[in-house]
Order: structure tokens, then C-alpha cells, then sequence
């Protein structure tokens, strides 16, 4: 019996179509300074799936459509595409879900006017890290080793650059005990999230931390209850355990 043509699309094809299908919804979510660019937003999450590595497109690949729609609308919300820099699209199951970069934190929090900047790094064990108090304000000093290997990671920090003459900073520091704490606490600390992008999401734990009492604009605090919702704090998980780290 033939394949009627519906039954022929290929699952990238099939997303393509419903997410094309999806413009005016993505147009009537977006922020009204990017309503009239809904096609691009949805076009840029079109070429992300595209391109992914073959393992990550094949897990996309097996979730169905309407959550990959659903993932897409919940980025236009705050105004970010499905980019791999602001976005992210990460399978769990059958199920795809939206989760934000530590970059989409800092552009909300930078559009507010709460704070100038705010950017994280990875310390490694070659790497030198010093975090101090001078004349009552604080200091650092952090040089990456760059001659070899920087070992393992031992720990995370995030400069917040905050309004005023002078441009003020605060540091955040988290060491690798807490990093894991945070991935523990993870309802999937071994989903694609953390074993691909694991750097990643220690920024953007250190920068949540960072940005603690910078956030009162209602598109960061979204951020953050939609983020919540991937995380389980009780005191059962606040002990890393039956983490792979790759």
C-alpha cells in the first residue's frame, strides 16, 4: 500500500513543516520589538536542528513535534531564538524542552538596566584563582593556564559589573562541591544538558548565584520559574550521587 505523502516526510522534514506552521503563533508571543521577525526566529530554530551532530539530531528527531513547537514558543517568550548560544533544545525522552544559556540571564539583566554586565568562568585546576577583600571591596585575580592542560575543573565565578561611577563589581564563586550539588539536584542530571554541555550549565549555576538580588525584570524571573522547574532542591539531593561525568 503506498505511503500517503505525510507518512513520506522524514522527521526533519515533518518538524520543518510544523514548525513553519507555528510563525504566527511564535509571532503572537514574541516581544512586540521582535514580532516582525517571527519567520527568522523560527527559520534559526529550523537550521539548529538541522545542523546538529547526528547523535543529538537523532534524539531531537525522536520527540514529537508539538514539543519542539512548544520549546520554540517558550524561547520567543523572552525573546531568544533556538540558537545554541541563547537557546537550547534539549531532548529528554520523547519530550524536547526549551533550556536557556547563561547568556539569555545576562541580556535580560543588562536590558533592565540592573546591572552593566555579568560574565562566568570555568577554574581548572593549573589555572590561578585568587578572590580576596581590598580596602572593603572585592578583588581577583585569575590567569587560565595556557601552556597544556588545565586539568580538571575545581570550580566556577562570575563577575557582576553593576551601575554607578565607577562600575562596581561582585564576584561569585563556587567550587566544585556546589557545582555538583547543583547538578545532583538536577531531575536529569545525565540528559544531554549536563553530560554534552556540562561547562555550560556550571556557568550558568554561577551566574544565577551572581545575579541573585539583580532580578526584578518579570522576562528574567520567567527565565528562571521556567528553569526551576528542571531542578529538585530538598536535602535527599543535596549530596551529588549517581552523576556520570564524561
Amino acid at each position: 500500500m503506498a505511503k500517503t505523502n505525510e507518512q513520506a516526510l522524514s522527521p526533519i522534514s515533518t518538524i520543518k513543516n510544523v514548525l513553519l506552521q507555528a510563525v504566527s503563533a511564535v509571532t503572537g508571543i514574541l516581544p512586540i520589538a521582535h514580532q516582525h521577525q517571527a519567520e527568522r526566529f523560527v527559520k534559526r530554530a529550523i537550521l539548529t536542528i538541522s545542523t546538529a551532530k547526528p547523535d543529538m539530531r537523532a534524539k531531537i528527531e525522536a520527540c514529537t513535534p508539538a514539543s519542539i513547537v512548544t520549546a520554540v514558543l517558550t524561547a520567543a517568550e523572552s525573546g531568544f531564538a533556538i540558537d545554541n548560544r541563547f537557546a537550547y533544545l534539549i531532548p529528554y525522552g520523547n519530550e524536547a524542552t526549551c533550556q536557556f544559556d547563561w547568556k539569555a540571564l545576562v541580556a535580560l539583566a543588562k536590558r533592565s538596566g540592573a546591572i552593566v554586565d555579568a560574565r562566568p568562568e570555568i577554574v581548572c585546576e593549573n589555572d590561578s584563582f585568587d578572590f580576596y577583600d581590598e580596602d572593603g571591596r572585592q578583588r581577583y585575580r585569575f590567569l587560565q593556564f595556557l601552556d597544556g592542560p588545565r586539568g580538571k575543573v575545581k570550580g566556577a565565578f562570575c563577575v557582576v559589573v553593576i551601575p554607578g561611577p565607577g562600575n562596581h563589581y561582585r564576584v561569585t564563586y563556587m567550587n566544585k562541591l556546589e557545582l555538583d550539588k547543583v547538578r545532583a539536584a538536577s531531575k536529569a542530571p545525565n540528559s544531554p544538558a549536563w553530560t554534552v554541555w556540562e561547562e555550560r550549565m556550571q556557568c550558568n549555576a554561577v551566574v544565577r548565584r551572581g545575579l541573585h538580588g539583580f532580578m526584578d525584570d518579570p522576562g528574567l524571573s520567567r527565565i528562571l520559574d521556567h528553569e526551576d522547574q528542571f531542578f529538585d532542591f530538598n536535602e535527599k539531593k543535596a549530596i551529588p550521587h549517581e552523576v556520570k561525568h564524561i
